[in-house]
């Protein structure tokens, strides 16, 4: 299983999409998220062709921020659980083993006022089910101030 996650920051120039085509057809993902789409539902669904996957979630930006996207292939079972602006739940069964396991895709909260929302997000997702779980995405923070550049400086805490 491969999977592919891309804070894309806007999905509407031709440039983008090709690097993104060209990403999977390099590594043949099963499954593709994108964050920041900055687009509509229309555009996505063109991109999600022009990429050659079949089957996806497209979560439209509000105005000209946000948008998250799932994309997959043909041929897996996903069963969205939930979605909100900032994150896309499902369970993924392999059609031969019939192993199932959880996948989420999350972006948190870029105002530091609202990650708390974010964070609370996460727990209630964590207690929804027993299953293996992937949990990844953007998540907006950083664990060491050497991982930021620029702005001010964060205190470690």
């Amino acid at each position: 299983m491969n999977a592919i996650s891309w804070n894309c920051r806007g999905i509407g120039n031709p440039q983008t999409v090709r690097a993104l085509r060209n990403l999977a057809q390099q590594w043949n993902p099963n499954i593709v998220f994108l964050m920041e789409t900055k687009t509509r539902v229309k555009i996505m669904e063109r991109v999600k062709e022009r990429i050659g996957l079949a089957n996806g979630l497209i979560v439209p930006s509000e105005g000209k921020s946000g948008g998250i996207a799932r994309l997959w292939v043909r041929g897996l079972d996903v069963e969205i659980k939930s979605y909100t602006q900032s994150h896309i739940d499902a369970i993924v069964t392999d059609l031969v083993s019939r192993f199932k396991w959880r996948i989420t895709r999350f972006y948190g909260n870029p105002d530091t006022n609202q990650r708390r929302e974010s964070w609370n997000l996460l727990y209630f997702l964590n207690a929804q089910y027993q299953l293996p779980w992937v949990c990844l995405g953007d998540f907006n923070k950083i664990l060491k101030a050497s991982e930021k550049w620029g702005g001010p400086v964060r205190p470690q805490q």
